[in-house]
């Protein structure tokens, strides 16, 4: 082993620790985040992590690593919800860790009190996941964070939440389960996470203690947010074909060679009347790159 770790130019434990292999990180369980795109360049930016995640970094699953996000300049990254790093710290960390865990991101996510509700009904007091969704917010204000109140929404009313149950018992691709699923749990209980109305919204952040906080949260910073995004197009609303160099030339250059070649150098009139014909549509369109 020593010397496998030699020729990798591995030498102490520090080196050990920095070791990244890509068999570990098919071991590694990733965690949620919300990124949104500022404009058409961050657009751009977010398919190229996608691509990245579903290629290079498939590991046994599409994944993207937080300095790619956070080295996308026209991105804002979000704590995101109940399957985020940041609701883990809340629930089993140290508010040490949850400290340094709000300087990733750009705004930070509050969940309503009934996201916990699963939480709540089996092993967590009601009162200790508000005490901690406070302490977030007193510490994202001391980091200058934008703070909003975020329904981590997975259907639009209640009655739908039937749907979202049969995906959490369903297997995924491979046997992988989802988040929310128990092994041990005979009768689970889930959350709803339907779309909230504002009145709703404000009614399950009341855990902030203060109408001036918790209007600020769920009307205020969003709408900061959204004065901050753009308009962008996701699909060109034209055509839009790939261009090559001189595609349109080099397109002509091969069809007139290949026809004198079958004809001779001058072309009959029938002959060139369907080039003509048939060569127009094909550039006038995009297609010229394609043949």
């Amino acid at each position: 082993m020593r010397k496998e770790l030699a020729a990798k130019n591995v030498l102490s434990l520090q080196d050990i620790d920095n070791l990244r292999e890509e068999s570990l990180y098919c071991k590694v369980f990733s965690k949620n985040v919300s990124v949104l795109a500022k404009n058409q360049k961050g657009i751009k930016e977010l398919f190229k992590l996608i691509s990245l995640g579903c290629t290079t970094q498939f590991f046994n699953g599409a994944k993207v690593f937080m300095k790619q996000i956070k080295d996308c300049k026209n991105l804002l990254l979000g704590s995101g919800g109940l399957d985020s790093r940041l609701v883990d710290l809340i629930l089993y960390g140290t508010k040490s860790e949850i400290k340094e865990e709000i300087k990733l991101y750009d705004y930070i996510e509050l969940l309503p009190i009934s996201a916990f509700s699963h939480k709540i009904a089996k092993s967590f007091p009601e009162s200790f996941i508000k005490e901690m969704l406070r302490f977030v917010y007193k510490e994202a204000k001391k980091q200058k964070k934008i703070v909003i109140a975020s329904g981590d929404v997975r259907y639009k009313s209640d009655r739908e939440k039937i749907y979202h149950e049969v995906l959490i018992n369903a297997k995924g691709i491979g046997g992988v389960r989802h988040p929310l699923y128990s092994f041990n749990d005979k009768n689970p209980q889930y959350p709803t996470l339907s779309y909230l109305t504002t009145k709703e919204m404000i009614k399950e952040v009341n855990y902030l203690e203060d109408s001036k906080i918790i209007r600020e949260v769920v009307v205020k910073e969003p709408n900061k947010i959204a004065d901050m995004i753009e308009e962008v197009k996701i699909i060109k609303d034209k055509l839009y074909t790939p261009t090559f160099k001189n595609d349109v030339k080099e397109l002509k250059s091969l069809v007139y060679k290949t026809a004198h070649e079958m004809y001779g150098d001058k072309l009959p009139a029938i002959v060139q009347e369907r080039i003509d014909k048939e060569l127009a549509p094909i550039i006038e369109h995009g297609f010229s790159v394609i043949y």
